[in-house]
């Protein structure tokens, strides 16, 4: 990519984020997430002590709920 078309994406992006100002700032109307936390300490364990001893001596919640 040119330095003149990241430039010319910059220069719209700008204009682009000076109209939405003047219009009250709502912003986009919707925003999807793109990278989600799937196998995170929370939603694996009830605590984060229990996350840092492993499977040793806390059961996932997953596990313990069946």
């Amino acid at each position: 990519m040119s330095k003149n078309s990241k430039n010319a994406r910059r220069i719209a992006a700008r204009k682009e984020m000076s109209k939405i100002r003047q219009g009250g700032g709502a912003g986009p109307a919707k925003t999807t997430p793109k990278h989600n936390k799937k196998n995170a300490w929370w939603q694996r364990f009830t605590t984060y002590a229990g996350f840092l001893r492993g499977n040793k001596k806390a059961k996932p919640e997953q596990e313990a709920d069946s």
